[in-house]
């Protein structure tokens, strides 16, 4: 079962590399924070100091009352409309114009020049009164009716005169609103005042004309008689009764039966007489009655309408407002800006946010190879060893191809054991006997790492032979100073034998064979029969052959080599080396069935740097173009 990994160390590894990135472009962190801190000081010494006064005010929302009328200007609105409404009272520019008038115009001014005359034409009303909303700031308290009112100027008595002002124009502007809808209500009163009188005095006229006209005396009194209608009725019952009794005794034409007959019918003409008497009583009644109403209703209305205006008059007088100030500004000993210390951190935080960013932005631009790590993960290679560059004066002065002889106790010798031990280990396994040591471009150090590589495995104690394969751009010959001698293209095209051309160093059990002269041809040499044979040749007479090739992106010349080889190793320069170049390379030499990569070696590690790239196609444009030509041509 596979086993999960820590992940503590997990955490453990990407905080390291967070802080390997930090560290390696800490000059940008640095760089950042400064610039920020920089321009924080500059912003908070050259600023003017700004104070602000603050006066508290409580509105309500409705006034209180003195008498028990409702008001005239209405403030029966929601609360939240209403405290919205007074907000922008306060911020509006007739509060602002009765506070410029009562300061006999107001001066701006500014945070970095302060409070000084303006050259050209002079400030409009306009821009004066802008300047002034500017610097006022209303604020409500929250959950209570308080209001804030602050004002900001570069002069702590004026910022705590113009906060005082603010209110006091303010309660003073609601208190003449009020005046203003008092008296046009008083105005609109005495009109509809006016009216109604009118109309009662001429709804009385037409009552008074009707009661004339009909004969009514009395307001009182009914107009009809009721009971002399209910006599009738009762005495046309009674000669009915009094006809049905005698008729049982009398004839028709008995004179008793006529004349309780023509009785009778007097009787009902007199009933009909009254009920015509009733229905045109009842009318007049109704229209009496409409008229009456009239008049009193005209005259209700004109009694209110007097109580009415007398009472506004009276509220017009009473100078009651639901606004009152709670506390009064004073002047403030302290600036509220610019606050330095806050400033100053907060500038501190954004450099050391923004540096930090760029570094980590930066590293994600970046495509070189900077750890052993990057190796692992870009390149799926194994790191064999990682070489820094000499620390210390005397390693300095070593020369850097002879480092492990002449400073075998450095750091960077031991770096070089290091690669060596690790050759060895898979050596064991696969018998790396023949290496190959190639890069993916110029000066990263390859022909470096092949004769320290050569010289700490002949200090093990193995015969080692160090052949310079570069045929193009030999060095190997300078490091050990063998001139222009023959070497590998003199026994390649067979003008001169192995041992004639291989050279005993100083340096115990190792051995050289030099480039030679630099062949028109050297692809061509290095892929043929010849140059196979002179590899199973020499590997039987040494323990270990290490052979210097030129870049794999500049020529073929590795990867025709890697095939004749027991393992080839990659040297990458730290910091540097585009890690699409070195994949390139990789490919190039795996496409070679018999090649064998052991791995990579990360070199010239400066613990110190903050880390550089360059895009491959641009590096090989410069550093590729021209190699191996003749310099003399």
């Amino acid at each position: 079962m596979a086993e999960h990994q820590n992940p503590f160390l997990e955490q453990e590894i990407d905080l390291r590399k967070y802080a390997r990135v930090l560290y390696e472009r800490r000059w940008i962190v640095i760089s950042c924070t400064v610039i920020a801190v920089t321009l924080s000081l500059i912003y908070s010494f050259m600023m003017k100091p700004v104070y602000e006064a603050s006066t508290k005010l409580l509105i309500e929302r409705e006034a209180p009352k003195v008498v028990n009328i409702e008001e005239v200007a209405s403030s029966d609105f929601s609360a939240r409309e209403y405290y919205q409404t007074q907000y922008k009272i306060l911020k509006s520019r007739a509060i602002a114009e009765r506070v410029d008038k009562e300061l006999g115009k107001y001066s701006p001014w500014s945070e970095w020049t302060g409070r000084s005359p303006r050259k050209g034409e002079p400030l409009t009303d306009t821009e004066r009164l802008d300047s002034l909303l500017k610097r006022v700031a209303v604020k409500p308290v929250p959950n209570t009716q308080l209001v804030e009112i602050t004002v900001s100027d570069i002069n702590p008595d004026l910022a705590a005169r113009i906060s005082d002002l603010w209110a006091e124009k303010y309660i003073a502007y609601i208190l003449d609103t009020r005046f203003e809808a008092t008296r046009y209500a008083s105005g609109w009163l005495q009109e509809k005042i006016k009216e109604a009188k009118d109309s009662l005095e001429k709804a009385e006229d037409r009552l008074q004309e009707y009661r004339r006209k009909h004969r009514i005396v009395e307001t009182g009194s009914q107009i009809s008689n009721p009971d002399v209608f209910n006599e009738l009725l009762k005495r046309r019952a009674s000669i009915e009764i009094e006809i049905s009794e005698k008729s049982e005794h009398f004839r028709e034409r008995h004179p008793e039966m006529i004349g309780l007959r023509s009785e009778l019918g007097s009787i009902s003409r007199k009933i009909e007489s009254e009920k015509e008497k009733e229905i045109i009583a009842s009318d007049v009644a109704i229209q009496y009655n409409i008229l009456r109403r009239d008049v009193d209703t005209s005259r209700e209305l004109y009694h209110s309408l007097l109580k009415r205006i007398s009472e506004t008059e009276v509220t017009g007088e009473l100078k009651t407002t639901n606004i009152r100030v709670v506390d009064r500004a004073s002047a403030p000993m302290d600036p509220s800006k610019p606050k330095k210390k806050q400033n100053l951190i907060i500038a501190l935080l954004i450099g050391l946010f923004a540096g930090g960013g760029m570094a980590f932005l930066m590293e994600n631009l970046d495509q070189s190879l900077k750890t052993p790590e990057d190796v692992k993960n870009h390149l799926k290679l194994a790191s064999l060893a990682a070489i820094a560059l000499p620390k210390t004066e005397e390693d300095k002065n070593a020369k850097a191809e002879l480092i492990t002889a002449e400073r075998p106790r450095s750091t960077t010798s031991e770096a070089y054991r290091s690669l060596r031990t690790s050759v060895m280990f898979t050596a064991v396994e696969h018998g790396r006997k023949t290496l190959l040591i190639t890069s993916s471009g110029p000066q990263e150090g390859k022909t470096t790492t092949a004769i320290n590589l050569a010289i700490v495995m002949a200090q093990a104690g193995e015969k080692v032979l160090l052949m310079d394969a570069d045929l193009r751009q030999p060095r190997i010959e300078k490091v050990f100073n063998f001139g222009k001698e023959h070497g590998i293209t003199e026994i390649l095209a067979g003008t001169e034998k192995f041992d004639s051309v291989v050279h005993k160093t100083d340096v115990d059990n190792l051995y050289v064979v030099a480039c030679g002269t630099i062949p028109p041809n050297p692809s061509e040499l290095l892929g043929s029969v010849k140059m196979a044979e002179l590899l199973k040749d020499t590997a039987s007479k040494f323990d270990r052959i290490i052979i210097d090739a030129p870049p794999a992106l500049a020529v073929t010349d590795p990867v025709i080599l890697s095939g004749m080889v027991d393992g080839t190793i990659i040297v990458i320069r730290a910091n540097e080396t585009n890690r699409h170049a070195v994949l390139k390379a990789k490919e190039m030499i795996e496409e070679v069935k018999s090649s064998r990569i052991i791995g990579a070696v990360l070199s010239m590690v400066e613990t110190e740097r903050t880390g550089g790239h360059y895009y491959y196609y641009r590096y090989y444009g410069k550093k590729y173009g021209h190699y191996g030509a003749d310099k003399n041509s």
